[in-house]
């Protein structure tokens, strides 16, 4: 049965959205019946409460019985899957196509309550790794050539090539690269790297990690948009290409800037000396922040990592195939992640570093960007449509289209990755901060510490931030 497949117990216990469940069986394949989805709601009493398991009943016949949950278990669903049945059409239209704007696909929790801005700024975000760096320690932003990241000049036992910034306490947040990665990863025990002077630090497409360091510079767009300046920051996997050829439209933004463009002089700051030719990035905004709109798109960090195993490819029809390129994924994060990732000859992976991580860039002296707008994937139109009112009518809301759709076979592979408790436990454990730090709801499983039966444990008080009682 449709909702059985789904694990209608998870919607229930979770309030999750039930377009994102019915979704996978839409978009695999379009022979389910509106009667039949009616038919369960009407009786909610062919549910199998158990989440991650398989189904007894047969899923083409909906009269087939279940395992059953109290009616009240799940009343607070029915409202919610009744509304939905009169969506059907948009399910259809909008989801099928793959747009972002209103793609639901499936995901490991229920929705966010909070605006992101809020729980960013929020006490439990600030003080996730509060403890991992002293705050009052003053540093400089070097890089290491031989590890190909930054780190502060206590570690990398250098001065030099570095940002030219006076020596700066810690402001930014500290995320769990700065927890994780070991001391001193990395460093040459030869000596002759230490005189370097200068470096192409920035030669690899992704950003070198900025570890410990009072700057982090991420990769940025600058723009004028209905007469405003504007600086995007991308996260990947999270609607950036569509961003870019949204704001690379004369009509949207007359002046655009790309975050994959090298530095030009028209920015207002050149690139650091010694460093080599830099990408546009946070480093390089004015002085006086508030003078520029500053805003980034998030996603449910799930649903994020299915997008990122498959970078700009679609998901096989072998469904075999794809468990086993998410198995793989879900290893190395788990083994590798943060400072042994290595993808096309660079270290880590853009479409792996947690969104708390890219969104803690900071300007050249080390001060964190103060963000006007972080708007949700999950919201992708309204929020469009938000942004052209704050951006003096800039038409950003009608210029909206969804680039590097994983394909429509995304809702099931996820639903099927699902399945493994170890997948779950591990996108937990390694995008935890994003879940606090972000408003998405940590996934039951994880939530319960219930990793500890594949290997994974987390730290209680990480627990309590992310909303665990």
């Amino acid at each position: 049965v449709i909702l059985a497949q789904a694990n209608l117990a998870e919607v229930a216990r979770n309030h999750v959205h039930a377009d994102s469940y019915l979704a996978m069986p839409v978009l695999r394949s379009m022979k389910w019946s509106l009667a039949c989805v009616a038919a369960l709601v009407a009786d909610m009493s062919h549910v199998r409460p158990a989440f991650g398991q398989g189904v007894s009943c047969d899923s083409d016949d909906a009269t087939s019985s279940c395992s059953t949950l109290p009616r009240d278990d799940i009343v607070k669903s029915s409202g919610m899957l009744q509304s939905y049945l009169t969506e059907t059409a948009k399910v259809q239209d909008g989801l099928a196509s793959g747009r972002s704007g209103g793609a639901a696909v499936a995901t490991a929790g229920p929705q966010p309550t909070r605006s992101v801005l809020d729980t960013w700024r929020s006490t439990q975000c600030r003080d996730m790794f509060r403890g991992a760096i002293a705050r009052d320690r003053m540093e400089q932003t070097t890089y290491v050539e031989e590890a190909r990241v930054f780190m502060p000049s206590s570690e990398s036992h250098r001065q030099a090539p570095a940002f030219p910034h006076k020596p700066a306490s810690f402001q930014r947040l500290i995320t769990s690269e700065d927890a994780f990665w070991p001391q001193g990863f990395g460093v040459a025990a030869d000596t002759r790297h230490h005189s370097l002077s200068t470096a192409n630090a920035f030669s690899h497409w992704c950003m070198p990690w900025f570890v410990r360091t009072p700057v982090r510079a991420m990769k940025a767009a600058f723009a004028r948009c209905g007469g405003k300046e504007v600086m995007y920051i991308p996260i990947w996997k999270a609607a950036s290409t569509s961003m870019e050829r949204i704001m690379n439209q004369t009509d949207v933004c007359p002046t655009y800037y790309g975050f994959h463009e090298k530095n030009s002089p028209k920015t207002g700051k050149a690139c650091p000396l010694g460093l080599g030719e830099c990408w546009h990035d946070t480093t390089m905004m004015p002085d006086d922040q508030s003078q520029t709109f500053k805003f980034s798109f998030v996603r449910e960090p799930w649903s994020r990592f299915m997008a990122g195993v498959h970078e700009h490819g679609l998901w096989s029809k072998n469904m075999s195939e794809n468990m086993r390129d998410v198995d793989a994924m879900v290893k190395a994060l788990h083994e590798k992640y943060p400072n042994k990732m290595y993808t096309r000859g660079y270290t880590g992976a853009c479409e792996y570093a947690t969104q708390s991580y890219l969104l803690s860039g900071t300007d050249a002296e080390g001060k964190p960007i103060d963000y006007d707008f972080l708007g949700r994937v999950e919201n992708f139109s309204s929020n469009l449509g938000w942004l052209q009112q704050q951006l003096g009518g800039a038409k950003f809301a009608s210029r909206e289209r969804h680039e590097n759709p994983s394909g429509d076979l995304t809702h099931q592979v996820s639903f099927e990755a699902l399945k493994n408790p170890y997948n779950i436990c591990v996108v937990c454990k390694t995008f935890l901060q994003d879940y606090v730090c972000l408003g998405y709801p940590l996934p039951e499983t994880c939530c319960a510490n219930q990793c500890k039966d594949v290997g994974i444990t987390f730290q209680p008080s990480h627990l309590q931030a992310a909303g665990c009682s």
